[in-house]
């Protein structure tokens, strides 16, 4: 007769301390739970014994090379319904083999009456293709440690992985060759990989030289799909049986090995987080999509490595936000080296469906504490002071401008109507024959002008006084510019281009 113990986890990870076990400390002849609950997670540190052993959903095993395992080894991960079959568009989820040898068959591809399912593997080779495990040539039989899959089921259960852990070096091949199409969101160089462990995986870890950036673009089935952005700089552990996109640059293996192993969580324990950030969110309903930016000391106006490109959500019903850099790349995560009053950031938005929404902020922290937040609503040509008890509320269709807002800063204390006021005074402004004209309702003696290239240098400085009417020349370049226009009670930038 096999004897059942249940791990508890009550002082520690320790695996042969009979203290964080329910029972007794497992042997050959032992059925092993670790349910997901556990206070602690075990690690084995020498040389251990059972005879069945099951990871329930969100737990976790290090030092599984230590042990011996006499019956059968299983990972489970819950996993959530479409909630609408088949026209729901939320429930899809990105899994990942922790052991070597998993049929695609049984719980991953059920059968009978509402118990339809959708399996897919990702192809980044052109045009770059979601490949149907339905479609017999794909010839998707067996999970492959590494690689990623997008799954989605009519009815919510429990899926199991059994057979051999994966352990040690588990090297997946990355391939950077599709041509972007006009039809398709996605660039070149997106790769579905996963954790292939049946612990957490220390990003921070994994060597990224061969990615474009620094990310790793989790699908969150949860909120009806929105994609988390982990970057690694604050101990982010991606959860066993989780798979998740990279984008490469170049072709060539990532390797993983038994070092980037952690239980999820732990390494955040210890980890500095980034303390300069302002986050921004959209919602709509129930709905929503968030957006960050940070000050970050080397990093670009442009985009670069510590800039997540927006990944759309999956769910068209879910409304996106994002900010644009410099170079006119969409991105979640938008990282710059410094703020000052002569940048502003475009927002861009996807609306579902019209109605009203709600931009608000999240979280402000670091220098951003330091700033007044203007949000510029292009459409109603209307300022709006944002702050914690503050958010804008406003009608939206899919038909508006995606790039409708534009954010703004100003020190902390400044007039708080003033964005109001100056965007009533400012009628017009445009450049021809390098010529800027501007045009005000209204005379204001205090008025200066300075004009910034996109990286927010400053080129031009110039006291306009009293007028309603200005012909400047301006002796730049072919390019965008952002012209900031103040006074002592209204800031005003707007983006012109010059030729």
């Amino acid at each position: 007769v096999r004897e059942y113990v249940i791990w508890s986890g009550g002082v520690a990870n320790d695996w042969l301390n009979a203290e964080n076990w329910e029972n007794n400390v497992p042997d050959e002849n032992t059925v092993v739970l670790i349910p997901g609950n556990a206070a602690n997670y075990p690690k084995i540190d020498n040389a251990a014994f059972v005879y069945d052993i099951t990871i329930a959903d969100g737990a976790s095993l290090l030092g599984d090379e230590n042990l011996t395992i006499a019956g059968t080894f299983t990972m489970e991960r819950e996993l959530s319904a479409v909630s609408n079959w088949p026209e729901g568009n939320d429930g899809w989820h990105m899994v990942s083999s922790p052991v070597s040898g998993q049929p695609v068959s049984g719980d991953w591809t059920p059968e009978g009456e509402n118990n339809d399912y959708d399996f897919y593997a990702w192809d980044e080779s052109p045009p770059g293709t979601w490949l149907n495990q339905k479609v017999e040539a794909n010839d998707i039989s067996t999970f492959v440690p590494g690689q990623g899959y997008l799954v989605a089921y009519q009815t919510a259960g429990t899926k199991q992985f059994s057979g051999e852990i994966n352990s040690g070096s588990i090297t997946f091949l990355l391939s950077s060759t599709a041509a972007k199409e006009e039809s398709w969101e996605y660039s070149a160089g997106w790769n579905l990989i996963g954790n292939p462990y049946p612990s957490g995986l220390k990003w921070g870890e994994v060597p990224k030289d061969l990615l474009e950036d620094v990310f790793a673009y989790v699908y969150d089935s949860s909120d009806k799909g929105v994609y988390e952005y982990i970057e690694g700089v604050a101990g982010d552990i991606i959860a066993p049986g989780q798979g998740f996109f990279v984008k490469a640059k170049e072709e060539g293996n990532i390797q993983l090995d038994n070092t980037m192993r952690s239980h999820p969580g732990e390494a955040k324990k210890s980890t500095k987080t980034l303390s300069d950030i302002l986050k921004l969110r959209l919602s709509g309903g129930e709905l929503s999509d968030n957006t960050t930016l940070r000050v970050i000391e080397g990093t670009d106006f442009e985009r670069d490595r510590r800039d997540a490109l927006k990944m759309f959500s999956m769910n068209p019903d879910v409304p996106q936000l994002y900010s644009i850099t410099s170079d006119l790349v969409q991105v979640a995560i938008n990282s710059v080296p410094e703020i000052n009053p002569g940048v502003s950031f475009p927002l861009g938005m996807y609306i579902p469906a019209g109605g009203e929404y709600t931009l608000s902020l999240q979280d402000l922290s670091g220098e951003f504490e330091a700033e007044s937040l203007y949000l510029v609503d292009l459409k109603l040509d209307t300022g709006h002071i944002l702050s914690d008890n503050n958010p804008y509320i406003f009608d939206a269709s899919p038909d508006d401008d995606p790039v409708r807002f534009e954010l703004h800063f100003g020190k902390a204390g400044d007039d708080e109507t003033g964005i109001e006021s100056g965007l009533e005074a400012l009628t017009q402004i445009y450049a021809h024959d390098r010529i800027l004209y501007l045009e005000f309702a209204r005379s204001d003696a205090s008025r200066s002008l300075e004009v910034f290239d996109l990286s927010g240098r400053s080129l031009m400085q110039q006291q306009l006084g009293d007028g309603t009417y200005f012909q400047l020349p301006v002796n730049l370049e072919t390019g965008v510019y952002i012209i900031s226009v103040r006074s002592d009670s209204s800031i005003r930038n707007e983006r012109v281009i010059i030729k």
